[in-house]
């Protein structure tokens, strides 16, 4: 790699983060002498490349080999101003140092584009050359759409001397040593490179597998919620039977606690996980089927050369492979059958919601009619007391003025039978006039005072500007409309 490799590197300088010591894996298994067989973890500096920890490997000594450099997460938080990638997404290395893992083990420069893409994706890149001179097969795969488990990985594989070389990005200090005990466990199938691949979706495939058995237990608790739990088998549906007429004597419950916001939310939320389920299912199916292709290929290619002893490696990565397929299958079919049955119940939920509001219109409107038959007795009661009223006006109409005269000229201010001398009305007719005109004024003013005071206290009560509307508030649940 020379001055084209540095170009297209400048492109690529936004992906490169802090410098940190990497980690590295180095397993060699020897052609005769088991005893030999090389297994090394640890850290090294890859600004030191005479420090480098890799063993020389010959044909003619080792019969299969990996190399795995690991790379972690960047921890150090970048603007956006700095890149548009996550910490877990950064080089932990410099240009310069990355440059010369690729060209020490082969790895193709188009792994910087995989990283930047950020896609879930599988490239066979398959013969290459490098100054080995031995023909090199490049794979680069990533899982980058998951929390956990995110890895991008750059391998080459040498055909000759059976040695896999690995660039192995995103895992956790957790994950990378999960992958390294898998490796220790499984070290027998190192010769073929697609070894590791199958180790990095084995982790996907559990994963899937719990997330289905996660959305299948909620499920099941919503329709236990709901009561619309589907049971097969007629003597359990006879026993849920019997329980369910204990435990409700009076017949089925009524939906009036359940927390229809919780419900759809947690079913929105399984829907959500279970289309995620088959997105990764249907994403990975297809890699498992290059896998094998790829190791069919490597087979023929090797015993062309006249080695034959990887065919008891394809046939045992081969049934691995077989098996993570048909567990991906049963995944992929299983979340689609739950999307089916978290869809019902979501339409379950939606028809409890209606009857609900139905439940609540009809009470409403009984509580509306009941206030109507208050409001005609109080108007029937008002025509009556109006009635009365009228006819206690009319008396007091018919009767007040005769009252008033013959009280007016039976006081002492007239005199009708006059001494000589005398006037028939008295000088103090004045103080009668003055004292009623206000006792009136005082009686008016306090009138209006009240009046004024009572007609504030009811438009308080009423919450209203007029006074004229009520305020009307209802329960949530199925319940009696309340009037505040």
């Amino acid at each position: 790699m020379g001055r084209s490799a540095q170009l297209q590197l400048d492109n690529y300088r936004d992906i490169f983060g802090p410098t940190a010591p990497l980690r590295y894996l180095e397993v060699l298994n020897r052609e005769k002498d088991s005893s030999e067989d090389c297994f090394e973890f640890g850290l090294f500096d890859v600004k030191d490349e005479a420090a480098w920890p890799w063993k020389m490997v010959s044909a003619d000594t080792v019969k299969a080999g990996l190399r795995v450099i690991y790379t972690e997460p960047v921890e150090k938080p970048l603007s956006k101003a700095d890149s548009r990638f996550s910490n877990q997404r950064l080089l932990a290395m410099s240009q310069s140092s990355f440059l010369n893992i690729a060209e020490h083990m082969s790895l193709p420069i188009s792994f910087l584009r995989m990283l930047r893409d950020s896609t879930t994706v599988f490239v066979d890149v398959q013969n290459t050359s490098s100054r080995s001179q031995h023909p090199i097969q490049v794979m680069m795969i990533q899982n980058s759409f998951t929390a956990a488990n995110r890895f991008s990985v750059a391998l080459s594989y040498d055909t000759t001397r059976g040695l896999t070389s690995a660039l192995v990005h995103g895992l956790t200090k957790i994950e990378i040593s999960n992958l390294t005990r898998l490796i220790s466990e499984s070290r027998e199938l190192i010769a073929l490179p697609t070894m590791l691949f199958s180790l990095l979706l084995d982790s996907r495939v559990s994963a899937g597998n719990t997330r289905a058995e996660d959305c299948h237990s909620e499920i099941i608790e919503i329709e236990e919620q709901t009561g619309l739990r589907t049971v097969w088998n007629s003597q359990e549906c006879s026993g849920k039977d019997q329980k369910q007429h204990q435990k409700h004597p009076l017949g089925p419950p009524r939906y009036d606690s359940l927390d229809f916001d919780d419900l759809t939310s947690k079913l929105t939320s399984i829907s959500s996980k279970l289309a995620f389920n088959e997105y990764t299912c249907e994403v990975h199916l297809p890699m498992l089927d290059s896998f094998d292709k790829i190791n069919r290929r490597l087979l023929e290619m090797r015993s062309a050369g006249g080695i034959n002893s990887l065919a008891a490696v394809e046939a045992q990565l081969r049934t691995h492979n077989e098996f993570m397929r048909s567990s991906l299958t049963g995944t992929l079919f299983r979340a689609r059958y739950l999307s089916k049955r978290a869809q019902a119940q979501i339409q379950t939920i939606y028809s409890l919601i209606a009857q609900k509001d139905n439940a609540l219109s009809m009470r409403d409107n009984a509580s509306l009619k009941a206030i109507s038959e208050d409001q005609r007795r109080i108007a029937l009661a008002a025509t009556k007391d109006s009635a009365a009223m009228g006819v206690i006006a009319a008396i007091t109409t018919v009767f007040l003025p005769a009252t008033f005269t013959a009280t007016f000229f039976s006081t002492t201010f007239f005199n009708f039978q006059p001494s000589k001398g005398e006037s028939m009305v008295s000088g103090w007719l004045w103080l009668y006039f003055l004292i009623t005109i206000i006792l009136s004024v005082l009686i008016i003013t306090w009138w209006l005072l009240v009046s004024r005071r009572k007609y504030r206290e009811i438009q308080r009560n009423l919450g209203t500007a007029d006074g004229l509307d009520g305020k009307v508030g209802t329960k949530a649940e199925f319940g009696t409309p309340s009037v505040q």
